[in-house]
């Protein structure tokens, strides 16, 4: 239950710092919980380029690691529906 709640929490984090990725080129659309699981909508229909950025900029935030470190999950999705797990063992 902790999990959820942290996935929630990191969820309205995401939302409220939206223009933070926008000035890395990445437009999200929405952020929202399920589980322990983050979802991130990204704006466009490349999500291999925008692997490109979830690697090295999103997985390598101290916050983020320590995050995925306890067990979050992240899924980014692409306008298209694909989508893209990030755990600790992909980050």
């Amino acid at each position: 239950m902790a999990m959820n709640r942290l996935a929630k929490q990191h969820a309205k984090t995401i939302n409220e710092a939206k223009h933070v990725a926008m000035k890395e080129g990445v437009e999200i659309v929405e952020a929202y919980a399920i589980g322990p699981t983050v979802v991130v909508t990204l704006k466009g229909t490349d999500l291999d380029g925008l692997k490109s950025w979830i690697r090295p900029t999103f997985c390598q935030q101290p916050k983020i690691k320590r995050l995925l470190d306890q067990g979050l999950q992240y899924v980014f999705r692409d306008q298209n529906g694909e989508e893209y797990l990030v755990d600790k063992t992909s980050c």
